[in-house]
């Protein structure tokens, strides 16, 4: 489904159905599941967690929940930083979860794997609670928790995701190794798409944080090899000049070092 069908308002993409007078919207293959787990109204699925925590932090608890992950942002976009702020005023998205939504599907289209996304629920306009259900990516791990060495295509595999990204003009912007994902077959799938962005001007800079941000986030006990072969594929999938290589390397080690000053906000 391209991206021209999402929507800003209402119902995110075709077909989906409306409940609780417009707050909450589902994926027809999830109507029966959601109502039998209570979350066919705003207070159901921006309750209490009721499974695996995943992730948390003062705005954000991520759950999953018997093959699904429930993410529930209880600040709307006040979570985001101030200039995240300023920018998604202007957006035509209502929430964090809407924007995933939009990005997953805009993805799809490109053939990029994401989690199917099959419940959108806001309480308003920008600063409401409102959450996200997607279908749990079974079998999956992320790459930072997968044993040396790296299985066979796995290096090809998240190379050729991250290079389609940047050649259609993409960056996620918060790119770790924790959100890409890969199933039983091998597959790459990128995940936590709130940040995405289509970047008018600095494009550089921003596919530098991009690689920055797998690299920081790359095991320590993986040495330098698996890196330089992951660059290596990226650069020949974009067709990149030799002469450009080196530059490029040393922005992003540059980019990597400064990341490695920066305390976390969040645990």
């Amino acid at each position: 489904m391209g991206p021209l069908l999402f929507q800003t308002q209402g119902p995110p993409l075709p077909g989906w159905i409306s409940l609780d007078e417009g707050r909450v919207f589902i994926s027809p293959r999830f109507l029966e599941e959601a109502r039998r787990r209570g979350w066919d109204s705003l207070e159901g699925v921006c309750g209490p967690p009721a499974g695996e925590r995943v992730r948390s932090t003062p705005f954000r608890v991520t759950t999953r929940e018997g093959g699904v992950f429930r993410k529930v942002h209880h600040k709307g976009w006040k979570g985001a930083g101030f200039r995240d702020r300023l920018r998604l005023r202007a957006s035509p998205f209502l929430s964090p979860p809407r924007t995933e939504i939009y990005w997953s599907d805009r993805l799809g289209s490109l053939g990029i794997l994401t989690p199917v996304p099959l419940l959108l629920a806001e309480e308003g306009p920008r600063e409401g609670r409102s959450a996200l259900v997607t279908r749990a990516v079974e079998d999956a791990l992320p790459l930072d928790r997968i044993q040396e060495p790296p299985p066979p295509g796995l290096i090809d595999g998240a190379a050729r995701l991250v290079a389609e990204l940047h050649r259609e003009g993409l960056v996620h912007r918060d790119l770790y190794l924790n959100h890409l994902l890969r199933d039983a077959q091998g597959e790459i799938w990128l995940a936590d798409l709130q940040r995405m962005m289509e970047p008018r001007t600095f494009f550089e800079r921003w596919r530098v944080k991009d690689l920055a941000a797998l690299l920081h986030s790359a095991p320590t006990q993986a040495g330098g090899t698996p890196a330089l072969r992951f660059f290596l594929s990226y650069a020949r999938r974009l067709g990149l000049e030799r002469k450009a290589l080196r530059p490029l390397l040393r922005k992003i080690t540059k980019k990597e070092k400064k990341m490695r000053s920066h305390k976390p906000r969040w645990d």
